[in-house]
């Protein structure tokens, strides 16, 4: 049994030695191409540290809010109906769900277009700001007016063909990726908090708040609007009844006293019917006018009630930090890519010569 033991050692002795053998000769097959792996290292580096120095850096601005829907249904009915307009909508889905899907849409994109913004001293709509930041005039081909802009007014049915095709497809250039792999534009909410984030990310900072925070007012503006508009169409209506009956009842109010006073008292017969009636009247146009006064305050109530409330959270501040690597960074992970690379082959290209001459 010991022999065996003794014998076994001596194998497993033996293959260790064959195999730090073969590692070092891998190694120095390895080392004597040094001066290929540097070469490959540095291409590969200059090469990435090139890619980084060309490319266009972007600047991300977020802002982030949440919406208070208090009055329950009311305000949800409402924007269901308009997301239905946009083919947004579904029944079952969260009042959050919505607002993402109403800030996607082209409408909302529209408005945010065609906003001014004042970027790099220059006041002009933010379409008109994109168009020049990201060089979208050749990737679009097409041509922009003398004064070097593609949209003079934001009249959508009074655009040319061509403004209305580089429209269309300056809203899905918001969707598609950027140079840093993230889109132009990204929408999301956290359903833990309730807290929704606009993301734009541009080359120019100034574009990128402009964009998050017109995105961000139009939505609020529009949003409320809608989700308030029966109730603010019936609260001008009372308003106007109400208004009538006052009118109405001060009116016979002074016919029944500059009656009294005519008749200082003494009524004949046909005086005491046209008291009598006027009488009737000012009781009937008060109950009304009362009933009328105490259903405008509850729908006005109602209406408050009823008003998404949006709060911001943060909103973006200058200097924004710009993204992407440097292009040191990016040098040095070329180097040790292309040297992975060179070891690699060398690696194999010995392993397969070893096994051609065992063969």
């Amino acid at each position: 049994m010991s022999e065996e033991i003794r014998q076994a050692d001596e194998a497993t002795g033996l293959s260790l030695a064959v195999l730090l053998a073969k590692a070092k000769e891998y190694f120095l097959e390895i080392l004597r191409f040094w001066w290929l792996i540097l070469l490959v290292g540095a291409i590969f580096g200059g090469l990435l540290g090139y890619q980084a120095s060309v490319k266009s850096t972007e600047y991300p601005a977020e802002l982030t809010f949440m919406v208070n829907e208090s009055g329950g249904g009311g305000g949800a009915a409402e924007v269901s109906v308009i997301l239905g307009q946009f083919g947004l909508g579904g029944g079952s889905d969260s009042n959050l769900d919505k607002v993402v899907a109403l800030a996607e849409s082209r409408f909302i994109a529209e408005k945010m277009f065609f906003t001014k913004a004042n970027c790099n001293g220059e006041l002009d709509y933010i379409a008109n700001h994109l168009m020049q930041t990201h060089g979208l005039f050749e990737e679009f081909d097409v041509e922009p007016t003398q004064e070097g802009r593609m949209f003079t007014h934001d009249s959508l049915p009074a655009f040319t063909d061509d403004q209305r095709r580089v429209f269309l497809r300056l809203h899905r250039y918001l969707k598609v990726n950027g140079e840093q792999g993230v889109p132009l534009l990204a929408i999301s909410y956290a359903k833990a908090s309730g807290i929704f984030t606009f993301q734009a990310t541009s080359r120019n900072e100034d574009l990128s708040i402009a964009m998050v925070e017109s995105l961000y007012k139009n939505l609020e503006d529009y949003y409320v609007k809608q989700a308030t508009e029966q109730q603010q169409l019936n609260v001008s209506r009372l308003s106007e009844k109400v208004d009538s009956l006052q009118q109405l009842l001060s009116s016979t109010e002074y016919q029944l006293a500059s009656l009294q006073d005519r008749s200082a008292g003494l009524f004949q017969q046909t005086g005491r019917v046209q008291q009598g009636r006027l009488s009737r009247e000012v009781q009937i146009l008060t109950i009304a006018y009362g009933e009328s006064v105490r259903r405008l305050e509850t729908t006005r109530f109602l209406l408050n009630n009823a008003t998404p409330v949006f709060t911001p959270v943060d909103f973006p501040l200058s200097p924004l930090s710009p993204m992407g690597s440097s292009r040191i960074s990016s040098a040095i992970v070329g180097a040790l890519l292309g040297g992975i690379l060179v070891v690699t082959f060398l690696f194999v290209r010995k392993l397969f010569a070893d096994a051609l001459k065992d063969s």
